[in-house]
């Protein structure tokens, strides 16, 4: 069994954590391991077509399945080590770095008004109202739009980021 082997190791908790999922990967009877390989090597695949790169995509297949990344997130975080191991040109070695950093440095994901990552709603320091007047919104609604710094202009209208309640909107007056 698997855990005896990894306890046998004594394998700290991320050590651990991809021993679990490589054995996953690699076991036929569980569906729903197989299924999660066969995500990953549809979001590998595709990944590596947006970049123009689906030539490597079998080296780079064996390349996670060596260092045991099974998600994209792991691929992203060892771009370097990846892109060394396929031996990319340079212009193809500068998109998939321009590629992972920029995934890498991207929000985290949304869901149900909270961040999935951390738990919770980040606070969000707002500049100061543009007037302590300048405010809109229907007359029956309390909690008026306030008008934030002008953000944007266009030919005919200005662009404004406004408040309502703890909700921030773009305005365009």
């Amino acid at each position: 069994n698997w855990e005896d082997f990894a306890e046998g190791l004594g394998l700290k908790p991320l050590e651990r954590k991809r021993l679990e999922k490589d054995v996953a990967c690699r076991l036929p009877s569980s569906d729903s391991a197989s299924s999660a390989a066969e995500k990953f090597a549809q979001e590998l695949g595709d990944w590596l077509e947006g970049l123009c790169l689906s030539p490597h995509l079998e080296a780079t297949a064996k390349w996670c399945t060596d260092n045991g990344a099974s998600s994209m997130s792991e691929v992203w975080g060892n771009w370097e080590e990846l892109a060394s191991n396929l031996d990319l040109k340079t212009l193809e070695r500068k998109r998939m770095e321009k590629d992972a950093q920029a995934r890498q440095a991207s929000p985290p994901v949304v869901t149900g008004g909270y961040y999935a990552e951390v738990g919770h709603i980040p606070e969000v320091s707002l500049p100061p109202v543009v007037a302590p007047s300048t405010s809109f919104g229907p007359p029956e609604d309390p909690r008026k739009y306030l008008l934030r710094e002008e953000i944007g202009f266009g030919v005919t209208s200005k662009v404004y980021r406004c408040q309502h309640g703890n909700d921030v909107f773009a305005a365009k007056a």
